[in-house]
């Protein structure tokens, strides 16, 4: 089993990256599996559920388990877990 690990995902820039070179990192290294650490996905503050669902559509379907203390923004936690 081939498995890829994205370190962390930081912000919009973090996300366009991965857009554009995730095909490529699909058909070069054939993997299994994808997990990536989005848990500064949404400008270092966490992720958001719209930031989920722009993962899922480039074809990501995993996520680290995050478990967030202070941050600089109160938010509420949401579940990330999608069933494959």
């Amino acid at each position: 089993m081939k498995v890829v690990y994205l370190g962390d995902i930081m912000g919009r820039s973090g996300r366009k990256i991965v857009a554009e070179k995730l095909p490529e990192i699909k058909e070069r290294l054939k993997p299994d599996f994808i997990v990536v650490n989005g848990e500064n996905a949404a400008a270092g503050f966490g992720i958001t559920s719209k930031i989920v669902k722009e993962l899922f559509e480039m074809g990501l379907m995993s996520f680290r388990p995050v478990i967030m203390f202070g941050t600089k923004k109160k938010q509420k936690p949401i579940s990330i877990r999608k069933n494959v």
